[in-house]
């Protein structure tokens, strides 16, 4: 967009009203990405944009998504150490190869890539589940 400066306070104002509204709209309803590491694997950058820079836990992809957005699970098991509250409109799906950046919500298939949130921290498959005078 090419703006003529005209002087005009208003017109400066509405500018940049309309960039902070853009900026907040690429921020509200985001995708972010979940893959677990492979062994002895490390990332050099973690910011959940993209496959290849995916967040490894589910606490961290989901303190970082933002009200209406969406975490694309890919394949694996996550161990999930406590309650987690989901923000406003979040959307979590599994079932991604997690190997393109160019998958897409049609390229789930959570049958062959099944994407696991377990509780079960200790692998010793006894699950205990209580909530003393809780509400969720």
């Amino acid at each position: 967009m090419q703006v003529k400066e005209t002087g005009c306070a208003m017109g400066r104002a509405v500018m940049m009203a309309l960039g902070a509204l853009f900026a907040v709209s690429t921020a509200f309803g985001a995708t972010v990405y979940l893959k677990p590491l492979a062994s002895g694997e490390t990332r050099d950058v973690i910011d959940g944009t993209s496959w290849d820079t995916a967040y490894a836990t589910v606490a961290d992809a989901i303190a970082n998504v933002g009200d209406g957005g969406a975490v694309y699970v890919a394949q694996g098991v996550y161990f999930v150490p406590a309650r987690i509250a989901l923000p406003k409109g979040v959307s979590i799906y599994g079932g991604f190869p997690g190997v393109s950046n160019s998958e897409t919500i049609a390229d789930r298939d959570p049958r062959l890539y099944q994407s696991i949130l377990s509780g079960d921290l200790d692998s010793d498959n006894v699950w205990m589940h209580y909530v003393p005078n809780e509400s969720f």
